[in-house]
């Protein structure tokens, strides 16, 4: 599981995240994805866009759409 980490305000409202973070950027998940060699199929949960670009992957990768309501 991965994902990015939210910064705070004292007040506790979330202020930022994490640019850092290769998650943060566009393409980043599919940087991670295939920094990690994974072998098998690999299944995507995600609710936009930048979720569905895994499939560019390759056909061992499934992307489910995560959708509220």
């Amino acid at each position: 599981m991965f994902g990015n980490t939210f910064r705070f305000s004292k007040d506790g409202s979330v202020r930022g995240f994490d640019e850092a973070n290769p998650l943060s950027a566009s393409g980043g998940k599919y940087r991670v994805l295939k920094k990690l060699a994974l072998k098998g199929e690999v299944k995507v949960v995600g609710d936009g866009y930048s979720d569905s670009e895994m499939k560019k992957a390759g056909k061992n990768v499934k992307f489910v759409a995560f959708t509220e309501n």
